[in-house]
């Protein structure tokens, strides 16, 4: 088994393109910590597979403790 951790680089557009361009709109980008595990054969050691619900993005992690603590976390397994 593999064990994986770093960071997942999302950009976010609020709003369409077009109010971008006029500044109606806003493009974002953060960076959420992940943890994430791999299981292979010892046969074919590079075939990975994701160890189904072993990935964890902290798409909270920007938020202060405050904020934390007002969200309430939501697990969606089919993402997993």
């Amino acid at each position: 088994m593999f064990y994986a951790q770093g960071d997942v680089n999302c950009e976010f557009q609020y709003g369409s393109s077009s109010d971008v361009k006029r500044g109606d709109g806003v493009v974002t980008d953060n960076n959420y910590p992940f943890t994430c595990r791999f299981a292979s054969a010892t046969a074919a050691p590079l075939d990975l597979h994701i160890i189904p619900g072993s990935l964890l993005i902290d798409q909270f992690a920007f938020l202060s403790r405050a904020d934390f603590q007002s969200i309430e976390r939501v697990v969606i397994p089919e993402l997993l």
